[in-house]
């Protein structure tokens, strides 16, 4: 076996990586040798004797790189960052100039780069710069928090900054959402459809009934609680101009129009919602997910006229 030089940069760099992490109170797990697809260390900060955030690190070394400059650039491959993103904490990939001769006798300052930043460009740089021990606690004590929030905003999620226990006031960052408008009104929009519908009909057998035409005494408590979130429902997709293209809104607009017996402005939703899917040419209704998605709209189309003619 020939080891190069290549791997044994790559191997210092990442055991003085876990080291000045481990100094400063981080419990740090190597990813073994052989099964490394993007991430070299998994990393614990530890607050108040707590174990508290986690944090992925990819470790990269190059002699380009001297440590003199404030922000240095970085072009990782696009799969790399395509994998990153998709991690469920946050990624980061530490920029290590290679002295190694002089990581015995001084502190070696190195790089951290973001991997949450969805640009198309093919050179990231560095986020920040860490030139001694303080610094680095900084970024893990300080920073790290907004970078875990700004990490779950890109998900669609707002939450208030981490902290070790549940405090009473909760702190939300301001300024900062409106970049990720589209995101939120994704989360959103998947919330409250979701929300309105298993308010509707919370269990097997309330949708049964429900299909069969069966009146149930809970029928108008269940429109009752689920009527915000329906139209909020509807206002967060005339935002988003969402309405018109996909099924699941005039769909959801029918099944609450008909809880509440608007029979006529259901049968309206429904057929609205059968002719978004007749209407697309990527969708393939002969079989599968859309053949059933189908066949319960015109289901309800069914039922709902039905139940108009009994009323006529």
């Amino acid at each position: 076996m020939v080891i190069t030089d290549n791997q044994l940069k790559g191997n210092w760099a990442e055991q003085y990586i876990s080291t000045r992490l481990a100094e400063r109170g981080c419990l740090v797990r190597h990813v073994p040798q052989g099964h490394d697809i993007g991430i070299d260390l998994y990393c614990e900060t530890i607050e108040e004797h707590t174990p508290f955030l986690h944090f992925w690190c990819q470790i990269k070394t190059s002699n380009k790189w001297k440590g003199e400059k404030e922000r240095i650039p970085f072009s990782p491959e696009k799969r790399e960052k395509e994998y990153w993103i998709k991690q469920p904490v946050p990624v980061f990939v530490f920029l290590v100039p290679d002295l190694r001769d002089e990581s015995i006798r001084t502190f070696i300052p190195f790089y951290i780069c973001r991997t949450d930043l969805r640009e198309d460009k093919k050179k990231i740089y560095s986020y920040k710069k860490i030139k001694s021990s303080s610094d680095l606690s900084d970024f893990l004590r300080k920073d790290l928090p907004l970078l875990y929030f700004l990490w779950e905003l890109k998900e669609g999620k707002v939450s208030s900054l981490k902290t070790v226990k549940n405090e009473y006031t909760r702190f939300f960052p301001s300024f900062i959402t409106q970049h990720f408008e589209n995101n939120l009104l994704i989360s959103l929009r998947n919330t409250l459809w979701r929300l309105s519908h298993d308010i509707m009909f919370p269990n097997v057998e309330s949708i049964e009934k429900f299909r069969s035409g069966v009146l149930d005494h809970t029928e108008e408590e269940r429109a009752r609680r689920a009527e915000p979130y329906v139209k909020a429902y509807q206002i967060i997709t005339e935002i988003q101009n969402y309405s018109s293209e996909h099924y699941e809104v005039p769909c959801i607009m029918g099944l609450f129009s008909e809880l509440k017996t608007k029979n006529k402005r259901a049968l309206s939703y429904y057929e609205q919602s059968l002719s978004i899917i007749e209407r697309d040419k990527i969708i393939d209704t002969s079989e599968g997910y859309w053949k059933n998605t189908k066949n319960e709209i015109q289901e309800h189309i069914k039922r709902t006229k039905r139940k108009l003619r009994k009323t006529n």
